[in-house]
């Protein structure tokens, strides 16, 4: 700010000194133009009325001899200058009633014919601007503190209190409570971008939390009746042996059953792979149409076998950038769930359809279909309807599609086949 300040007032200072110098000079100019229109006498007469109108002492004008002497004027005598010149009051010899001693005067002198011609003016106008000038700017200047000191201290205490409040919640996060939201994310400044963010993140961990205890519950839930099983399996073996009597058939039993709590296990640490986004690092162009294409290979045998017709809608080839192990995942689990759960004779179609910017592929039954409520609940892990209790699985089949297409960004969309279920995902192609 007195920067600012500094550099007005000497711009300021420096205008209104030229502004008198632009004054004398023309002063000067006229009487030379009178000297050459009507010689001395035009040059005393317009000299003399120049001085008789001077009623501040604001100016000075003189003619005089090459002597010294005065022959028109408010001045005693100068010491001849020839071009600009600042004296001070003294030097130009003003009459007593003319001027302040402390006055300076800007003067343009020149030699006209024998003749020595001189007009000045006083700064003391510029002065007493640049006095108003230094004051005026002090008094804004030790506005512009004050204001600023209360506003700092305003701020402050402000800046305080939501620092408090962000402490105080984040206290409770640290506590345990995650359902905390943290006041000030609507401020539109730094710290209400660092409070979003901060809530954001909360928010996220709730959800992993809450996430991670459902799963413990789910798996409690869904592994007490198979290690009640193996438990059993082993107890037969274990009762067999004592007695004596065969106990291979047992002994398999618990074996499988062992195998089948594996693969659930596995199936949880694939999901937990994929949703960490550590699966992004085998990123590559996959062309779905040829993908599509194995995938109905590999299957349409295995729906042959198992009564049911398989058909493939293909479309031109188009390619998406992801990881073509899971994506094959992805719709193996979705055209096993097709043949598991439809009845015998069912047709699935396996397609796909390409647009300029996505890829939409699909697989549909013309089964019984999911109601409305399932269709909500199906990608959750361990969550089996109703209708699907009869089929053996682990309920984890949609859950990992659902993490695989989360992993690709893209759409997963589950709607009535009228009848059946017609299950599409979405996904943004890449032009190459």
């Amino acid at each position: 700010m007195a920067v600012v300040f500094a550099a007005m007032y000497w711009l300021i200072g420096a205008q209104l000194h030229s502004h008198l110098e632009s004054s004398v000079a023309a002063e000067l100019a006229e009487f030379s133009s009178e000297w050459e229109a009507r010689g001395f006498d035009g040059l005393r007469d317009i000299v003399r009325h120049h001085a008789e109108e001077v009623r501040d002492a604001d100016a000075i004008f003189v003619l005089q001899s090459l002597d010294g002497t005065v022959i028109a004027g408010n001045a005693r005598g100068i010491s001849p200058v020839v071009g600009h010149r600042t004296l001070a009051h003294r030097e130009v010899a003003a009459e007593p009633a003319v001027g302040d001693a402390d006055d300076t005067f800007y003067v343009a002198g020149a030699m006209l014919g024998d003749y020595f011609v001189a007009a000045g003016e006083s700064d003391e106008e510029v002065d007493e601007i640049q006095d108003i000038l230094i004051k005026g700017f002090g008094i804004a200047l030790l506005a512009t503190t004050v204001l600023s000191l209360a506003a700092g201290v305003l701020l402050s205490r402000r800046m305080q209190a939501r620092i408090k409040g962000i402490r105080a919640a984040l206290e409770r996060v640290a506590a345990g409570d995650l359902k905390q939201v943290i006041p000030g994310s609507d401020a539109r400044d730094d710290v209400g971008e660092v409070v979003g963010l901060v809530n954001t993140t909360v928010r996220d961990l709730r959800i992993v939390m809450d996430s991670v205890q459902q799963i413990s519950n789910d798996i409690a839930h869904d592994l007490k009746r198979p290690l009640g099983r193996l438990q059993s399996q082993l107890a037969l073996a274990y009762d067999g042996a004592k007695s004596g009597n065969d106990i291979q058939q047992p002994l398999a039993d618990a074996l499988a059953q062992t195998r089948d709590i594996q693969r659930v296990f596995e199936a949880l640490l694939r999901i937990a792979q994929i949703e960490s986004g550590a699966r992004r690092a085998k990123f590559r162009p996959v062309d779905i149409a040829a993908l599509l294409g194995d995938l109905y290979e590999t299957f349409e045998p295995v729906a042959t076998d198992a009564s049911r017709k398989l058909l493939l809608v293909r479309g031109e080839p188009a390619t998406i950038n992801g990881d073509e192990e899971l994506l094959t995942q992805l719709f193996a689990n979705l055209l096993e769930n097709g043949i598991c759960h439809t009845p015998e004779g069912s047709t699935i179609t396996l397609g796909m359809e390409v647009t300029k910017l996505a890829v939409r592929a699909w697989v549909s039954d013309n089964g019984a279909g999911i109601s409305d409520a399932d269709r909500e609940l199906i990608t959750q892990r361990f969550y089996r309807s109703d209708k699907s209790r009869a089929v053996g699985g682990s309920g984890l089949g949609l859950s990992l599609v659902a993490a695989v297409a989360s992993l690709h960004d893209a759409k997963l969309e589950f709607a009535d086949n009228h009848p059946g279920l017609i299950v599409s995902v979405t996904f943004r192609r890449v032009m190459i």
